[in-house]
């Protein structure tokens, strides 16, 4: 879906809206239209971090720099924020494949993926799901008003374990690393989340962003509709919506799933059955979250 930088609303008649690693900063207007989307009763799942890792980099070392997409002015509101941090998990790790002596491939432990487990047995996005390996993944600040929320109902679908760190600077992700120092600020972290409910929206309390207003040439210079451009704001809506949020957008990537499906031997592996799911809970097509379950339990 093009926005055309917030020109354009969201199809009321989309079933769902995924936004995947975003690399530049969502404009304002598009935030509202979004969020006036959600207004609306629709659907939004966010593979989103904090924190930017080129695996593609020429650069001599593996390393991470901040990444502002401009989210949290959309999820501050509804009390929850992406935090510009790495979590990581010095056991309960995922494994990636490096060259060892004389060119044999070894599956080496790698702190930077961590490996959830127990998820939300429960939800529909994590049906059925033992673990899941989310690599270069952000934690998320959840506040207390929306976890004792009565409009929204609020599940955290995996978090990090108590043994686990964050670091919030200086990410140094060299996978070749003999030790991981850890960190003094320890978890656990919330990794993933959704939201089903209402939700009061982002711009209840202030005026929508609009198309920029014209030069002041005087006191009539102004209309009486305002900012030129300024639609008009849903504030909050009865009708239920659902939000999904995760920390990181790398398990969403063909490389990953690639990656995770040869490692697992198999055609479907977690990480591609939560982004099957995802797309199920956001879309209600329940219906294809049991079938997908049963090809977890029972791969052909």
């Amino acid at each position: 879906v093009d926005l055309r930088a917030g020109q354009d609303e969201v199809p009321s008649d989309l079933a769902a809206l995924l936004v995947i690693g975003p690399q530049k900063q969502i404009s304002a207007r598009e935030l509202f239209r979004i969020d006036q989307y959600l207004m609306n009763g629709g659907a939004v799942g966010f593979f989103v971090g904090g924190v930017k890792v080129d695996l593609q980099s020429q650069a001599p070392t593996l390393a991470g720099e901040v990444l502002d997409t401009g989210v949290n002015d959309l999820f501050d509101r509804y009390g929850i924020h992406v935090n510009s941090d790495l979590v990581f998990e010095p056991r309960q790790s995922g494994r990636i494949p490096i060259r060892g002596p004389m060119g044999i491939p070894l599956l080496l432990s790698y702190p930077p993926w961590p490996t959830v487990a127990p998820l939300a047995a429960g939800h529909p996005v994590t049906f059925r799901l033992e673990q899941l390996t989310l690599p270069f993944t952000s934690s998320l600040r959840i506040e207390d008003r929306l976890r004792s929320s009565r409009q929204a109902r609020l599940t955290v679908l995996g978090s990090s374990t108590p043994q686990s760190w964050r670091e919030t600077s200086g990410w140094s992700l060299e996978p070749n690393r003999q030790q991981w120092a850890r960190g003094t600020d320890g978890g656990p972290f919330p990794l993933a989340a959704a939201l089903e409910g209402t939700l009061p929206s982002a711009w209840a309390d202030r005026p929508a962003p609009g198309e920029p207003a014209p030069p002041d040439t005087g006191p009539m210079s102004t209309p009486d509709g305002g900012v030129p451009g300024t639609p008009e704001v849903v504030r909050q809506r009865t009708r239920s919506s659902r939000l999904l949020v995760v920390g990181g957008s790398d398990v969403a990537t063909d490389v990953i799933q690639s990656l995770m499906s040869r490692m697992a031997r198999s055609e479907t592996p977690s990480e591609t059955a939560l982004m099957v799911n995802a797309v199920a809970w956001l879309t209600q097509e329940r219906g294809l979250i049991a079938v997908r379950a049963k090809e977890i339990e029972e791969p052909l």
